[in-house]
Formats: C-alpha cells, structure tokens, sequence
C-alpha cells in the first residue's frame, strides 16, 4: 500500500497526521509513505523524525517504509491514499491576504476560509489542486479503472472551496476533512462533564459552518442507561455558571439565537456571519478574550501560525536528538489515519467530511 502525504512539512498537520497514522497495524504492514513538499528543510525534517520512529520502534515498524521528493507526481503515482495539506504561498502570501482587505477596511480574524482572505487563498491553490487530482486520475492506485480509485484526503483550506472545486474537476475524488466537529464535541462534553463512550452528536453542514443538530447522552450511573438530549443540560449547567463557556461568547449568541450549537471558534464564525464585525461595538460586545482567537482581533491566526512556524524547525530537531520518542498508545481525533484503517479493515469508522452535495 502506499500513501502520499502532500505538503507534508505542515505546521499544523504534518506531525500530528504521521504519527496518527502509524500506531494502527493495518498501517504499519506492508506500506510505504512518501512524504513531499517544495520545502526540502521542512521535507527533511519531518522525514528524518519518522526514520528516528522506525529507528526506536523497529519491531512495530519493521514493514513501513518512509520516502520524501519534492516531485509531485512521483509521490502520486500508484498512491491508495493522499493526504493534502498544502499553503501555497506560506505565510507571506497570508499576510498580503489580510493587509490588503484591511487597507479597504475589511477586517479578518482568521482570512482563510470565507471573504478576501478565502478568496484569494483558493485562487492561489486552485491550479496546483487541479493537478494533484488528475494526476491521481491518471497515475495513482487503479487509474485507469471505475473500481477501487485513491481518494485525496484535503486539510487545506478554504475547504468548502477546496473540496468542491477538486470534485468538479475529477468526480467523487476529494473528502473534505476538519477537526472543528471533534474539539467541539469534546469542549461541549466538557462543559457537562461526560465520558467519551458517554456522548455522541448528529452534526451536519459545511466546513467551516456545521451544526450540532442532535446531542445526546447517558448516565453510566443508571441501569437503564438511556440517551437523553443534551442540550437541556448544557443550557441548565450555562445558567448556573455562564463562566462555563470561556471565550466563546459569540458562538453561544448564536445557539439562543438558532438553538444549535456550532463548530468554529468564536474567531472563525466572526466571518462567517458577519454582522459581528460590522461595528467596533459588537466586537468589544462578543470579544471572549484580549488576546488568541476568541478575542476577535484582526490577524489572529496569521500571528499565531508565525510564531508555530517559527519554532517547528527547533522542536523537531529536538525531537530527532532524543534518545526517546514517546509512542502514542491511541491516535489523535483527526479523522484521516481512521479512515484509512477503516478502508482496510473493513471495520466501520462514522466521520464528517466535506463532499459535494450533488441533490438526488
């Protein structure tokens, strides 16, 4: 099997995605991962970290074989599974993103999905996107065939975009995939204080705007173990501590309002609706902190995705010269390395992913 991993030097997903994928057997087995981006310095580092893996874990990952190229299509060719996590223009393309609408005065807290910041990344991605999805059509695993095509697995942003125009140029070829629903779900399950295995959701929409139509849990206590809706129990337990919710002041604002929680940051969905930044008044209003991305400050993101890239090179030079690495006893909630191991195992694995929605 193998699997291709574009933009593999990712400041936000690169690490985390290897290393889910490698703690689950069907993975470790028989597989090669090629590892590619136009970054040779972030190439090799994130190579020579898996080979410090293989090195310290050599039983566990006797069958895994890492590659790196910067060569596109060489990663592709024959690849089952692809992983896109691409910035094209990195972080001095970001930064025009958001001085330029400001200069007009359109404020963006993140700039990455929606609005001019949205925009213009997707612009700037769309020829290479293009490319990677008909080189999969032409060269990846089974090309050429109707059955068993390779599926490219998108982290970049903006995903709605992202996603939906991969699919128009090559049918049914692009899942779409977020980690907003999960640490969502997991701050909601917070605020209420359930076990995982004690919470479950129906949510449903678009990346970044997805709604949690259904929440529901259960009482390990109780011998009947029934699911109740949650929703009851969350309002009742804001009521008693409004404190509870921290930052997310403008994402509660919209729960009363539509009686649906939401997935994105407080800083996120400033954009998406943007009636919350129209105003300095409704800014100051909604703002859940001074700083970080509940604060609803221009360039939030950017700031913190500069400060992330400027220490990724060192900490993981760092962990390359340890004489440990810590193993993860259970992958993290990104959905990609359970899908894959779903596909092959045939063991079901329940996810939320941006696909195009074609109607009947």
């Amino acid at each position: 099997m193998k699997l291709a991993f574009i933009g593999a030097g990712s400041v936000v997903f690169g690490e985390q995605l290897l290393t889910d994928s490698i703690t689950f057997p069907s993975i470790q087995k028989n597989t090669v991962i090629y590892l590619e981006d136009i970054d040779k310095n972030r190439l090799n580092l994130m190579y020579r970290l898996m080979m410090r893996y293989k090195e310290l874990y050599p039983q566990r990952l006797e069958g895994l074989i890492f590659e790196k190229t910067t060569d596109l299509k060489k990663a592709i060719v024959d690849a089952k599974y692809i992983i896109c996590a691409i910035h094209v223009g990195g972080l001095d393309a970001f930064k025009i993103d958001l001085d330029i609408p400001l200069k007009y005065g359109i404020s963006q807290c993140v700039g990455d999905s929606l609005g001019p910041g949205g925009v213009f990344r997707f612009l700037r991605q769309s020829n290479i996107l293009k490319e990677i999805v008909e080189l999969i059509r032409d060269v990846g695993y089974n090309s050429g065939k109707n059955e068993g095509k390779p599926y490219l697995f998108n982290y970049a942003n903006p995903m709605a975009m992202n996603s939906w125009y991969c699919n128009l140029v090559v049918s049914d070829s692009t899942i779409g995939l977020c980690h907003g629903i999960q640490e969502t779900a997991g701050m909601l399950r917070n605020w209420i204080g359930v076990k995982p295995q004690d919470f479950s959701y129906l949510c449903a929409g678009i990346n970044h705007m997805a709604w949690f139509l259904e929440l529901w849990y259960r009482n390990p206590n109780r011998l009947d173990s029934k699911w109740e809706d949650a929703y009851p129990l969350i309002i009742e337990a804001y009521n008693k501590n409004p404190s509870l919710i921290g930052g997310e002041l403008l994402r509660w604002d919209m729960m009363e309002a539509t009686g649906y929680f939401m997935t994105e940051s407080t800083g996120h969905l400033s954009e998406y609706l943007p009636y919350y930044r129209k105003k300095r008044e409704l800014l100051n209003k909604f703002k859940g902190s001074e700083g970080g991305f509940n604060s609803l400050l221009h360039g939030v993101t950017y700031r913190a995705d500069s400060v992330a890239s400027e220490r990724l090179d060192s900490q993981i030079e760092k962990k390359i010269n340890r004489k440990k690495l810590k193993w993860k006893k259970q992958p993290s909630d990104e959905y990609v390395s359970h899908i894959i191991n779903a596909m092959e195992t045939d063991k079901p694995f329940r996810f939320n992913g941006n696909i195009l929605n074609k109607g009947k």
